[in-house]
């Protein structure tokens, strides 16, 4: 950018300026030397003199002027300007030029000042080009508000860049860009900003009634729920399994409808994240706080993306509960016990659903988390069984082991690490098999890759594990890990007699936050389910 626009050669009588000064300014290169001459007729002739073989042919009639070239930034400023509800602002642009057309520019423009004073600078072309633009941005102005301005930006860069040119009118001068475009007004932005206040402390107050509105149905739902599960309990035409299967079916059917409260819950605080964000936006626009303006556009971009993952889960959680209600649904018609962890396994219920409705036991997360780690890292880790007989449940078919077989299977794994093998047995119970009294959890290691037989040495000596029912559902869960998961202290119920560990609700709640804490590839997991029958 330049800041000197024009300039002309001072002469003095009989020429005794010094041709070496005058040789210097016409041999500059970034400038267009031109002649001005007078004739007698009062018309003004310009001729570019570059050469300076011209210098001997100047005469006291003629006027030497120079032109800077290259683009021109300039500052428009407008003052006081009314927008349409009288509100006066200030309008400042900053806009860069070219001189397209030197002549025209020296002949309509930078001469007549020149005959007055030596230099032409910006400040002088601004002021030029502020007063042939005024009345048209004047009455742009006018037909917008402040906040249209400022906020909006209805006038936008690309706004000016197009108008500009229009209401300029010059032939000898172009509009490169629009660099910005600044609108102010302190008593404006005062009353702005206290109206953005005090939309901010609606949305606040809109937020808070809805998330009343969803705390009282979600209160009433679980009444319901409780009335539900009342009325099944009395219900003495039902037997045992039907009740335990129609109040499972409506824990579930309940779980859906905690989803999507849920799920109106997230959008409604999405709503209000957004408006919210949106106006702390705007507050900091008006006091021209454009770190925290940044910092808040940011944030809501953020907000989005963890909304939509959100609503994604929420999705994928009713389906969840969908399949596993219908397999649910088929188990308990066809009479079997432990309906609720079958229709789990075969349907698949994740951590992220479980997490989602609240009503988890630790039994049903850890197995959500199996399930979901068994997903992820594929066959690295498997527990093996060939001596299954089966049992169709609708459209699947079911591994099933009859009461009073031997239970024997085989570890594969990929991966080497300390061995944790858990049996979830048909009455509940979670029994950690691995370590236990007879191998600590520091001896519980196997090598990679290793065929392993299980019971049996080295992970559980004592070779004599049967299959004692009662019907139901059965998994069996085995972790390999960097690191133990166990501790010797985890043991002190265990003996020779009986290796074997009951793991309490206490024990696989630190579990689960322990297998949550390490990251993904540090651990690697198997599971195994199928149907006990007498």
């Amino acid at each position: 950018m330049t800041h000197l626009v024009a300039e002309r050669f001072v002469e003095s009588p009989g020429l005794s300026f010094g041709k070496g000064r005058l040789r210097a300014f016409m041999e500059a290169p970034s400038k267009s030397i031109f002649l001005a001459s007078t004739s007698g007729n009062g018309m003004l002739s310009l001729v570019q003199k570059r050469p300076t073989d011209q210098l001997p042919k100047l005469s006291h009639n003629d006027l030497l002027v120079g032109l800077q070239n290259g683009q021109i930034g300039a500052r428009l400023a407008f003052p006081e300007l009314n927008d349409s509800n009288t509100h006066q602002l200030d309008l400042t642009l900053t806009t860069t030029w070219d001189i397209k057309d030197d002549r025209l520019f020296l002949r309509e423009f930078a001469l007549p000042l020149l005959a007055a004073q030596d230099t032409i600078t910006l400040p002088a072309l601004e002021a030029y080009l502020v007063n042939r633009l005024s009345d048209w941005v004047r009455d742009a102005i006018r037909a917008e508000s402040y906040h249209d301005l400022k906020i909006d930006n209805v006038n936008a860069l690309r706004w000016w860049q197009e108008m500009l040119p229009r209401w300029i009118g010059l032939d000898w001068i172009t509009l490169i860009r629009v660099d910005s475009a600044a609108y102010e007004s302190p008593l404006a932005e005062r009353m702005l900003e206290c109206t953005k206040q005090k939309e901010l402390m609606e949305a606040a107050q809109a937020a808070m009634h809805r998330q009343k509105i969803v705390n009282k149905e979600r209160e009433r739902a679980e009444i319901e729920l409780q009335q539900s599960l009342d009325r099944i309990k009395a219900d003495a035409t039902l037997t045992g399994i039907e009740q335990q299967a129609r109040a499972e079916i409506t824990r579930l059917e309940h779980q859906a409808a905690l989803v999507t409260a849920r799920e109106m819950s997230a959008i409604a605080k999405l709503e209000a994240e957004k408006r919210r964000a949106e106006i702390e936006f705007e507050i900091a626009q008006i006091q021209k706080n454009q770190a925290e303006a940044e910092a808040l556009a940011k944030a809501s971009a953020e907000a989005a993306t963890l909304a939509s993952e959100t609503m994604e889960k929420l999705k994928a959680a009713q389906k969840e509960i969908a399949d596993t209600t219908g397999i649910l649904k088929q188990a308990a018609t066809e009479g079997i016990e432990d309906f609720k962890r079958l229709a789990e396994h075969t349907a698949g219920v994740s951590a992220s659903t479980l997490d989602i409705t609240g009503h988890a036991t630790p039994r049903e997360q850890l197995l959500a988390i199996g399930r979901e780690k068994v997903a992820s890292c594929g066959n690295e880790v498997a527990l093996i069984k060939h001596d299954f007989t089966s049992r169709n449940l609708a459209s699947n078919r079911i591994d099933a082991l009859p009461i009073g077989s031997r239970i024997h299977f085989t570890l594969q794994t990929a991966r080497a690490g300390y061995v944790s093998i858990l049996n979830i047995g048909t009455s509940g119970t979670v029994y950690l098999l691995t370590p236990n009294g007879l191998v600590p959890p520091r001896i519980a290691k196997t090598a990679a890759p290793a065929n392993v037989p299980f019971p049996g040495p080295p992970f559980f000596p004592i070779d004599n594990l049967w299959e004692n029912g009662p019907p139901g559902w059965e998994d069996m869960l085995v972790f390999i890990s960097d690191e133990p998961l166990f501790s010797p202290a985890d043991l002190v119920t265990a003996s020779a007699r009986s290796p074997e560990v009951i793991v309490t609700s206490l024990m696989m709640e630190s579990l689960i936050s322990r297998l949550q804490a390490l990251e993904p590839e540090c651990w690697s997991a198997g599971l195994l389910g199928f149907l006990v029958v007498a």
